[in-house]
């Protein structure tokens, strides 16, 4: 009479699938497969202009391998950049935020 309204097979299906989505559940929850990256404040991120090297510079967002060495070039001929001299250059509104002098 119980068969009737009960399929074993299917029964034995949603068995297997509650088992393996509880399985991955608990996985993931006690063995998280990322690491907690530490916070670093914007200010800790900047790269100092006048004293980067060109690799330094070419991680900055927005500075490519001509903005790099227009910097470089910039900073041998006056020394020490100030914001007026980098003003002129492409892209700068975008790249300021990370960038100190």
């Amino acid at each position: 009479m119980v068969e009737k309204y009960f399929n074993p097979r299917l029964w034995e299906k949603q068995k297997l699938v509650l088992s393996v989505f509880f399985f991955f559940f608990l996985l993931f929850k006690f063995f998280p497969f990322y690491e907690e990256k530490p916070k670093y404040s914007p200010e800790d991120l900047k790269i100092n202009i006048n004293t980067a090297s060109k690799e330094e510079l070419l991680l900055v967002p927005y500075i490519g391998k001509k903005t790099a060495e227009k910097i470089l070039k910039l900073r041998e001929e006056k020394g020490v950049l100030t914001e007026e001299d980098i003003k002129k250059i492409r892209f700068f509104k975008k790249f300021k935020i990370y960038i100190t002098f």
